[in-house]
């Protein structure tokens, strides 16, 4: 229990700094009273700047013939990431301070083109370098995690407080840095008073401007810190199209939720992240993962104090020149100490008189209550008419005997403390579960795939996959995620150690074996004719697949998604046993349709051979360590038959399959027999093969 905890809290600081990066950025920016909507994009440029410049650094030093430093390299990273960021700030501030542009639409327009600034050149390096961009493992290492000699090794806090890697406090540091610029220095003041009121503070002679333009910049400087966060930490210093989508859109919500507060915003990134990846750590048989998914929201809006079972009377009132709320009781003394409390913080001089006025709950009645959660039990109701299914879910009953409940209320009036009123939960005959497990028995798309059940690492990963796709419902309009469903590849989660591609290469990885889970799952949705949301090829062919019918999956990185849109719920089945792979999609078919899936190669490209030289292998053999596949580029076609007919050929996807390098060892083990007089004598010669001819 207590490694789960561990190993749940070191995944929500990991996953919680990039998002810290771009919270604080953003407060800052928002503390001067500029509203920056382009987070997403500051952080897109950072990201690709910040790979960009480690990797040409590591290029320039090995091909002058030195070996690449990686503090060098990652202290590039973070100047040209931050420096990108900040580029994109000011050209925000440019339009929004000195221009007078929509501060909205400004901060949208950046986020497009930060967005597309990061993915042209993150693919346009990547076709220059071969294929793809990476960074050597001597950088890689720079933003592993840190090891501190005595304190790492403690029991319990060495894991919790000393594991992780020097980006991560450089953020928890920033964020105590902020508090108290804002909270303690004078200039921090100032800018306070720029934000809040910014006639006021030019008044009094606070260059404005200039305080709006500092802020805007540094904050996105801070932003594309985070971006190169998730560049070169979390997608292992690869760069990954579409690697940032979301985070900076989560960024700028949890500036909303931390109320504008730098070390709020940090704890509340954290707990983001828990949240986030909690599905990974805790679970609940039979809880569906959409619950894990709205728990951070749930959170939020806890806050807020909305409660009706049961009720309280007290409510928040805003304090005038704050952003804070004051916690309104009927305790007037307490009101007045808390006014005192936060105008003495202020340092004003000026003595201020706080009007108080008390709040007085108001209380509903039974029946009103009653009125808007009374519910009859109604079973669920479908019918298919004309090539359409009409669905509809099934109803809960509730209800609450009226005059009981007044009762409880009228005793309770007075009372401050919770309460509750019984409920009595009715459900229908006919669920949704029911027409699931009733209903749904037809089969509209499958698709199997065959692999090596002796190889039982990946047999095991294959197979765990498949058991967590395995009976799951998707609701009309409902999207599937299979980084939301698998999950985590981790140790801890119970995935094993199996062949992956990485750098070209045929390398070992955790979890490998799960792309062609979700490369099969992709083909039976093609034949069930279900949308594609997201789905990206691998970097290089694959065997279990034609090429151009492959889906490969990454976690935080790169997912596969699509969605029910049938006007019905489907069912996923996925099994694998005995070395083949199947999985189905489930529903309702209505008509005679039939979808065909063909492949068009554009062009190829050759493999090229790269030669190891290996000491234990007798001078002038060859063996083949890896072999080589050409590259190819690849058009993928839909057809749909309808009783027989086609109703036309679309192109769903065009695939860039780089060539997979051929790695041979040559020996160079020299041959003492051959160099002996008694063999020469004889006239042997060795021919690398282990066998000495005449």
């Amino acid at each position: 229990m207590m490694n789960t905890i561990i190993s749940l809290i070191a995944a929500a600081v990991t996953f919680g700094t990039v998002l810290m990066y771009g919270t604080l950025g953003e407060v800052l920016t928002e503390r001067s009273g500029n509203l920056n909507l382009g987070v997403e994009g500051m952080m897109f440029m950072g990201a690709i700047s910040g790979l960009a410049g480690s990797y040409f650094y590591e290029q320039a030093v090995l091909s002058s013939g030195g070996t690449p430093s990686g503090v060098i390299s990652a202290v590039i990273a973070l100047i040209t990431s931050m420096l990108a960021g900040m580029l994109g700030a000011l050209i925000y501030s440019f339009l929004t301070i000195s221009l007078r542009a929509n501060q909205n639409v400004t901060g949208l327009t950046l986020t497009i083109f930060g967005t597309g600034f990061g993915n042209f050149f993150g693919e346009y390096i990547g076709q220059k370098a071969g294929g793809y961009v990476a960074v050597s493992s001597v950088t890689k290492a720079a933003f592993s995690g840190l090891r501190i000699p005595v304190l790492s090794d403690l029991p319990v806090l060495g894991s919790l407080l000393f594991s992780y890697n020097w980006l991560a406090y450089l953020a928890v540091l920033l964020a105590v840095l902020m508090s108290w610029f804002f909270a303690r220095s004078r200039v921090g003041l100032n800018l306070r008073a720029v934000g809040e009121d910014p006639a006021t503070a030019d008044a009094v002679g606070i260059n404005v401007t200039l305080y709006k333009y500092a802020a805007t910049v540094i904050g996105g400087g801070i932003c594309g810190i985070g971006g190169m966060y998730m560049s070169m930490v979390t997608t292992s210093g690869v760069w990954v199209h579409g690697c940032v989508s979301g985070y900076g859109w989560l960024a700028v919500a949890l500036v909303i939720f931390a109320t504008w507060r730098p070390f709020r915003g940090m704890i509340v990134a954290l707990i983001f992240g828990g949240l986030t990846i909690m599905r990974m750590y805790v679970s609940i048989p039979g809880l569906p993962a959409q619950i894990y998914d709205m728990l951070p929201y749930a959170l939020q809006y806890a806050q807020v104090g909305l409660k009706i079972f049961p009720l309280n009377p007290c409510s928040k009132i805003p304090l005038a020149g704050t952003k804070g709320f004051l916690e309104a009781t009927n305790d007037i003394d307490k009101i007045k100490k808390d006014v005192e409390k936060v105008v003495s913080k202020n340092k004003l001089t000026d003595k201020i008189e706080v009007k108080i006025t008390e709040i007085k709950p108001k209380i509903p009645t039974a029946q009103a209550l009653y009125d808007e959660f009374h519910k009859e039990p109604k079973d669920v109701e479908f019918s298919h008419e004309n090539g359409e299914v009409h669905f509809s879910e099934h109803v809960t009953g509730v209800t609450f005997d009226v005059n009981e409940a007044q009762k409880i209320l009228d005793q309770n009036k007075h009372n401050i403390e919770p309460y509750s009123i019984p409920v009595e939960i009715t459900q229908p005959e006919k669920t949704t579960q029911w027409f699931i497990d009733n209903k749904l028995s037809d089969t509209l798309g499958s698709f199997s795939t065959v692999y090596n059940a002796g190889n039982y690492e990946r047999s095991h990963n294959i197979a765990l996959a498949a058991q967590k796709i395995n009976g799951l419902v998707l609701m009309p309009g409902q999207q599937f995620s299979f980084n939301g469903v698998v999950g985590q590849r981790s140790a801890q989660t119970g995935f094993k150690t199996a062949k992956v591609y990485q750098g070209g290469e045929i390398v070992d990885g955790i979890g490998g074996g799960i792309c062609q889970v979700s490369t099969t799952l992709y083909n039976a949705v093609l034949y069930a004719d279900l949308k594609i949301v997201y789905r990206t090829n691998h970097s290089m062919p694959v065997s279990y697949v034609p090429s151009g019918r492959d889906a490969t999956v990454s976690y935080g990185s790169i997912d596969f998604k699509f969605s029910n849109n049938q006007g019905y719920p489907i069912k996923l089945g996925c099994s694998a046993s005995n070395g083949r792979l199947t999985c189905s999609v489930y529903g309702i078919k209505l008509q005679n349709k039939k979808v065909e899936i063909t492949t068009q190669t554009v062009s190829t490209t050759p493999f090229t051979v790269k030669e190891v030289e290996d000491s234990t292998l007798p001078d002038g053999k060859r063996k083949v360590k890896q072999a080589g596949s050409e590259g190819s580029v690849v058009d993928t076609f839909k057809t749909v038959y309808i009783n027989g007919e086609s109703q036309g050929t679309n192109k769903i996807s065009r695939s860039n399959y780089s060539a997979i390098t051929q790695i041979e060892l040559v020996g160079t083990k020299k041959n003492e027999i051959a160099d002996t007089p008694a063999a020469a004598a004889f006239g042997e010669t060795y021919v690398g093969d282990d066998t000495i001819q005449q």
